[in-house]
C-alpha cells in the first residue's frame, strides 16, 4: 500500500478498498503493518477503520482538503450514536434481524459490525442497506465482518441481516454480534435467540394481498400433525393443494402461484387435525 498520509498526489480509491478489506479481515491487505498501518490510519488515532477509507474517499471527490492527521482541531468529535437490533421475522430456518443505527446530528460515514454465528447457523447476506452506503463482508470461520461506508454523513439508517438455521440446531441458538459507528468504541448488542418452537397453531395472511400472480401463506404448529393446506374460489371448489403431508413443529411458508386463474377472492384453508382455519386472498390481473 501507498504512504497515503505523506504524499497525497499517490490517494486514491484503491487505497481506500485496502483499507475496507483490512477492517473485514480480507487478506491479502489484512493485516496492514508497518509503514502500511501508518498510512492507513489517516486520522492517526492508532486505529484502521472503515471511517479512515471514507476519508479517503470523501477526499478523493473533493468533499475534505485535507485529513485529519496532525490537525488536532480538525479530529472527528466522537459520535453519541445508538444501536440496536432485533428479530423481525423467521419462517423455515430462515430469520431476519432489523439492525438500526442513529445519531443527534448527522455524522455516521461508516459502521463495523462482527456477527459471531453458533454451530449450525449460517450467513445470508445483507438487505435494505441504506442509499448512499457500500459494503464489504467476509467471513472467518465462525465470524462475519461487515463494513458499511460512504462520502455523505447519515443521521440514522437501517439494514436487514439474514441468517439460516438448520434443522437439526439446538433451540437454544443465539446471535451475538458488536457494532462500532465511525471510529467509537464498539457496542456489544444484546444477543438474540433464533429457534423457538411454536407454542399455538396459526394460520397468517398471505403476503403480498393482493397479489399477482404469486403468494406466499405463512403458518405454525405447535406439534407435529398432518397437514392440509388447499385454496378454494368463492363456489366452495377446491383450486389447489398446496400441502397434504405430515409436518413437525415449527413454522412453514407455502406458495401460491395463481398464474393459470383469473382476479377474484380465493380462500385458503389449513386443516389439522380437528382444527380447520380458512381466511381469504384476493387475486388481482
Amino acid at each position: 500500500m501507498r504512504r497515503i498520509i505523506l504524499v497525497y498526489e499517490t490517494i486514491s480509491a484503491l487505497d481506500a478498498t485496502f483499507i475496507l478489506r483490512n477492517s473485514v479481515y480480507l487478506a491479502p491487505q489484512f493485516p496492514l503493518v508497518n509503514d502500511d498501518s501508518l498510512a492507513a490510519d489517516v486520522t492517526a488515532n492508532g486505529d484502521i477503520t472503515a471511517f479512515d477509507a471514507s476519508q479517503i474517499l470523501q477526499y478523493e471527490v473533493g468533499l475534505l482538503d485535507e485529513f485529519a492527521c496532525g490537525f488536532a482541531f480538525k479530529k472527528a468529535e466522537p459520535v453519541l450514536a445508538k444501536v440496536d437490533w432485533s428479530l423481525v421475522d423467521k419462517f423455515e430456518g430462515n430469520s431476519t434481524i432489523e439492525v438500526e443505527f442513529s445519531a443527534p446530528t448527522k455524522g455516521i460515514y461508516s459502521t463495523e459490525m462482527t456477527i459471531d454465528l453458533p454451530e449450525g447457523v449460517s450467513f445470508i447476506g445483507l438487505d435494505d442497506v441504506p442509499e448512499g452506503l457500500q459494503q464489504m463482508i467476509h467471513q472467518r470461520d465462525n465470524q462475519v465482518h461487515i463494513s458499511l461506508f460512504g462520502v455523505e454523513g447519515l443521521d440514522s439508517g437501517e439494514f436487514l441481516v439474514q441468517v439460516t438455521t438448520e434443522s437439526q440446531t439446538n433451540g437454544g441458538a443465539k446471535l451475538v454480534a458488536d457494532f462500532r459507528v465511525n471510529e467509537n468504541p464498539s457496542t456489544e448488542l444484546n444477543e438474540i435467540g433464533l429457534i423457538s418452537l411454536p407454542t399455538t397453531l396459526l394460520l397468517s395472511q398471505n403476503y403480498p394481498n393482493p397479489f399477482n400472480p404469486t403468494t406466499q401463506i405463512a403458518y405454525q404448529l405447535p406439534d407435529a400433525a398432518n397437514v392440509r393446506l388447499s385454496v378454494f374460489n368463492l363456489l366452495g371448489q377446491e383450486v389447489e393443494v398446496l400441502v397434504n403431508e405430515r409436518k413437525e413443529s415449527g413454522s412453514y411458508t407455502a406458495i401460491w402461484n395463481a398464474s393459470y386463474l383469473s382476479s377474484g377472492v380465493y380462500m385458503y384453508r389449513l386443516e389439522v387435525g380437528s382444527n380447520v382455519i380458512t381466511k381469504r386472498m384476493t387475486l388481482i390481473k
